[in-house]
């Protein structure tokens, strides 16, 4: 009896000691990569592209067909499955500057109805995006890990940008807790 709880003491004692974090596959020392095949598009995304010319806005949804394309604006079809958003716009821009349909002088900005969060939570990958949620919100939903919010946290944003963010400091003021938008990706440095 007294040697069974000695077990239990010393099993419940290198618990405490070796943490309860889950076991990292990839080497410590390299960074994670930002690149995640959750951001290339595929069959069945909904999609939205925001015609600009003159400063007159036009807005088209539409879903990625099973086979890939993409039926634009004035019947043309484009492949979109397998594209990131940033290579979707330039292929419709291409697509239509040589007929002159929106002038020589448009952009396109194609938006995504989801957003991801990777790095330090429980489940990272694509989420839904259903309406306003901020990046506590976000992480939330992923899943905190018992280290999550005292890890370094950014927004790598649709266009590029990167948005750092102090989480302990975001969970005490939630004016220091911005939203989150469709294309976004949410990272929690695992560092």
């Amino acid at each position: 009896m007294a040697v069974k709880r000695i077990f239990h003491v010393i099993l419940i004692f290198s618990c405490l000691i070796s943490g309860c974090r889950t076991s990292v596959t990839q080497d410590p020392l390299t960074p994670e990569p930002l690149v995640d095949t959750a951001e290339f598009l595929r069959p069945g995304d909904s999609v939205t592209l925001e015609f600009s010319s003159h400063g007159l806005p036009f807005l088209w949804n539409k879903t990625i067909r099973e086979d890939g394309s993409l039926l634009l604006p004035l019947t043309q079809s484009i492949v979109a499955a397998g594209k990131t958003r940033h290579e979707l716009e330039k292929a419709v821009e291409d697509a239509y500057k040589p007929a002159g349909e929106f002038g020589r002088n448009f952009k396109v900005h194609v938006v995504t109805n989801y957003y991801w969060v990777s790095g330090e939570v429980r489940n990272p990958g694509l989420k839904a995006y259903s309406g306003p949620i901020t990046a506590l919100e976000a992480i939330e939903k992923a899943g905190y890990t018992d280290f999550t919010l005292r890890r370094p946290a950014s927004i790598i944003r649709s266009d590029g940008r990167k948005v750092k963010i102090n989480l302990k400091r975001a969970a005490k003021n939630p004016k220091f807790d911005p939203f989150v938008y469709p294309g976004d990706r949410v990272h929690i440095s695992r560092d």
